[in-house]
């Protein structure tokens, strides 16, 4: 629902500029961002060792903080 009909309506409100997804199973963050245009969201994925950056508000956000404390299977999901 998240990454079909979610990012369907978000994209018709141009205002909306960045939509994060946060897995809940696995240490996995999707970020749609704007195009330059601000016409379509473009799609890019995040693990554990990455940082979320939100330039328009002027913050940064390690993934791991988000999922500190957190335990996975470990396949590739990574903290246990």
């Amino acid at each position: 629902m998240d990454h079909v009909i979610k990012l369907h309506e978000y994209q018709a409100v141009s205002t909306i500029r960045r939509y994060i997804i946060v897995e809940s199973d696995t240490a996995a963050i999707t970020l749609h961002a704007r195009d330059q245009d601000r016409v379509a969201f473009d799609a890019g994925k995040l693990g554990y060792s990455d940082t979320i950056r939100l330039p328009e508000i002027g913050i940064e956000i390690p993934v791991a903080s988000i999922y500190e404390g957190k335990a996975f299977a470990q396949e590739n999901g990574e903290p246990r």
